[in-house]
């Protein structure tokens, strides 16, 4: 009877699984400011070109006003597309938060992409934060 209730239990977690969000990725070259602790992307990989839902989590190391969240796309190591997103608030030192977004597909061809992804105060010189990561379709 305790093996049916374990199998039970390992079916369920399994079913699930295939729901979370997965922490993909690596830090990227950035000034500082934002120290990043989590970082989620939904759906990984994406499958067509629908959106993907980010999560990125992070603690502030100083004081801070970001004003938009750059995201570089590059499609077969060829730059090809940038969105910005404008956001506004101003955050404390030790302060954590997190911010939510959707990554709009540019290209929807096959091949590989790497996506960057900047908290930034509106200078491409002055990025808080920067994560990256790929995938191929």
């Amino acid at each position: 009877m305790k093996i049916i209730v374990v199998l039970v239990l390992l079916g369920f977690v399994s079913a699930n699984t295939s729901f979370e969000m997965y922490g993909i990725g690596n830090v990227c070259s950035s000034g500082g400011g934002f120290t990043i602790s989590g970082f989620n992307v939904y759906p990984y990989p994406p499958t067509n070109c629908a959106p993907q839902a980010v999560s990125m989590t992070g603690t502030f190391t100083k004081d801070e006003c970001p004003t938009e969240i750059v995201i570089n796309e590059k499609y077969n190591q060829k730059q090809s597309y940038s969105q910005i997103i404008n956001i506004s608030g101003c955050y404390n030192t030790g302060d954590t938060f997190t911010f939510d977004f959707d990554i709009n597909a540019f290209q929807c061809s096959s091949g590989s992409y790497i996506i960057q992804v900047a908290l930034g105060k509106g200078d491409a010189d002055d990025r808080l934060a920067c994560w990256e990561y790929q995938y191929s379709l």
